[in-house]
């Protein structure tokens, strides 16, 4: 079939062409002249119009007006039977419709025939598939717009969005609105803060204002108004720059508190069951103390947990000197730390000689006099401190054999059992009764207590009270007597009532005393310059002539005439901070003979 050209129509239009014209066609010579048609007419309808409105246009003559019959009879040969119809082919169904168009639509049902009125229904049917497809094209079309219109919408949104995104980012930064964030009503929900829970208080702290969205420039403000004792003063002392950071205020307060990996683990290894715990008590606090150590030291898996052990350890292992260096390295690992410690010993060697000549054998290994050695063990009593040849049994069994008349020898033992001997009645002056305790709600224990004024720091035996974890101070003296050597005993808090001093102090515990029957070797940390109750009357020597005791901190010399004693003290003045708490050995007293007179 012929393409329809519709300029050639429009140059030289005829009934002809309008009746081999199909309906798209029809419709766009309409709308080419301006006729008033639909799309949902039929094909006769539109061409009665096209007709009407060209001869009104005076484009064709009535006179060569003929029926639309004789339109088809020119246009097409006539039909014999009617084709098969395919949906799938449009200018077939175009064809059929300009046939089926073409019949006279005054004859009646009844004067068409059978193959007329297939035509006629495939005509009804290809007309509403076209009406059906005109309004699914439409309603595509209509879809189409509004996704397109919901999509330029929301690009606009998001363009208005960006716009202010970056208008905030350049302008300068506001401080937040107060009215988003109220400060009064989270401190109905702050935790309360206690001094002997602080490491876990940081933690519900921090609990809670994750959950509940707070600020984080408000979390300084929030625990400070919560702050009491310490904390609060340390928080004072800060800069006004460093109060208002969190991580700044956590540091430091844990800090004050000793809340450091150091302290967890003294604590740990410190702690000890006493007679109100039961032993799964004293197991979750054995727990508790390894965790807190751990999560202070970050430890997060089982190689950091082994460099925490091995560390340990290896600190136990070596001088204090060297411990206390790798320490304040704040190392992390066994090798950094060994590290460490080598460049300290290279470091403080003290035997170098730089006039000596190197010797032509081979290097000697290097002599460490720094390190403090380890306590000797005597052969003979079987006691740590000394070697045989300086044994104070030894020496005094010897004295005792070879001793002249005019001198008595007498020795105690260093292990000392509570209640076994009297006190010595060169330190009766000097004794008195006291009682301690842990603390003051305690039962307190009656004790003797001796006023050394020699001595630095005071001591106690471990057997007078049940000592433990919670007693402890965290930190250990050294005690040192007239031997070269020193040994380190732990602090801990005691409650002591006395007719001389009464309060909580912190003494050194000990496994023993030079002094039997005494449990408390009151020192001058504690008592100062006061010696003697103030209620006792000044001792009176009785049968001892010109007599010198030779004590661990000095000599005390006697003279039964006047009935007083005069002490020497003539012990060199220890290094800080070793403090000078006695002595351990035998104590000699001569009783020197009266010069005749000339």
């Amino acid at each position: 079939m012929a393409t329809f050209d519709l300029a050639q129509f429009v140059e030289a239009p005829s009934r002809g062409l309008i009746g081999a014209c199909r309906k798209r066609d029809l419709l766009d010579v309409a709308d080419h002249f301006g006729f008033q048609v639909d799309s949902s007419m039929l094909k006769v309808e539109l061409q009665e119009v096209v007709i009407s409105g060209l001869e009104d246009l005076g484009l064709l003559t009535r006179q060569q007006a003929a029926s639309p019959a004789e339109a088809r009879v020119h246009a097409e040969p006539p039909l014999a039977t009617p084709p098969p119809v395919s949906p799938a082919a449009p200018d077939d169904r175009d064809r059929l419709v300009t046939a089926a168009g073409d019949a006279d639509p005054a004859d009646s049902d009844e004067d068409m025939t059978p193959a007329e009125f297939r035509l006629r229904i495939e005509q009804l049917r290809l007309d509403a598939e076209d009406r059906a497809q005109r309004r699914q094209l439409e309603f595509e079309m209509r879809k189409l717009e509004l996704e397109a219109d919901t999509k330029l919408r929301l690009r606009k949104l998001e363009l208005e969005h960006e716009a202010v995104k970056a208008e905030k980012e350049t302008s300068p930064v506001s401080s937040p609105p107060q009215d988003s964030f109220n400060i009064s009503n989270c401190m109905a929900l702050m935790p309360v803060f206690r001094e002997s829970e602080v490491d876990c208080y940081f933690s519900a702290f921090e609990r809670i204002a994750t959950a509940l969205n707070w600020p984080r420039d408000v979390w300084p403000l929030l625990l400070q108004c919560r702050f009491t004792g310490k904390a609060s003063e340390v928080v004072a002392a800060l800069s006004v720059s460093d109060s208002n950071n969190y991580d700044t205020v956590k540091t430091a307060v844990l800090q004050a508190y000793e809340l450091v990996p150091e302290a967890y683990r003294q604590k740990l290894r410190l702690s000890r069951k006493n007679s109100a715990q039961t032993h799964i008590e004293f197991a979750r606090v054995k727990t508790v103390l390894f965790d807190k150590w751990c999560n202070s030291s970050k430890v997060k898996d089982f190689s950091t947990l082994r460099e925490l052990l091995l560390l340990e350890e290896f600190k136990r292992c070596i001088p204090d000197k060297v411990v206390q260096y790798v320490n304040e390295q704040k190392v992390t690992s066994l090798s950094a730390a060994a590290q460490l410690a080598d460049e300290f010993v290279l470091t403080h060697r003290v035997n170098f000689d730089p006039n000596r000549r190197p010797s032509p054998g081979p290097p000697a290994e290097a002599d460490i006099t720094n390190v403090v050695p380890e306590p000797a063990l005597c052969f003979y009593c079987h006691k740590p401190g000394h070697v045989i040849k300086d044994c104070p049994i030894l020496q005094a069994k010897n004295v005792r054999q070879e001793q002249p008349d005019n001198v008595e020898v007498f020795t105690c033992s260093a292990h000392v059992t509570v209640g076994e001997r009297d006190v010595g009645s060169c330190f009766k002056p000097f004794v008195f009764s006291g009682f301690v305790s842990l603390s003051a709600d305690d039962r307190p224990v009656p004790i003797k207590i001796l006023r050394d004024t020699g001595a630095s720091h005071s001591l106690i035996l471990s057997s007078a009270l049940p000592f433990s974890g919670r007693s402890a101070c965290g930190f250990k003296v050294v005690v040192k007597g007239i031997a070269p050597l020193s040994f380190q005993r732990p602090v801990h808090r005691v409650f002591l009532t006395s007719d001389l001093v009464t309060g909580y102090f912190n003494i050194a515990v000990c496994r023993s005393l030079p002094v039997d029957g005494v449990v408390l070797l009151l020192g001058n940390d504690i008592a100062g310059d006061l010696v003697v109750p103030p209620a006792w009357s000044k001792p009176q020597a009785k049968g001892v002539e010109n007599m010198s005791v030779s004590t661990p901190n000095g000599l005390i010399a006697g003279n039964k005439n006047t009935g007083s004693c005069e002490m020497d003290r003539r012990v060199a003045e220890p290094e800080p901070p070793v403090f000078d708490a006695g002595f351990c050995g035998p104590a000699k007293i001569k009783r020197k003979n009266k010069k005749k007179p000339l």
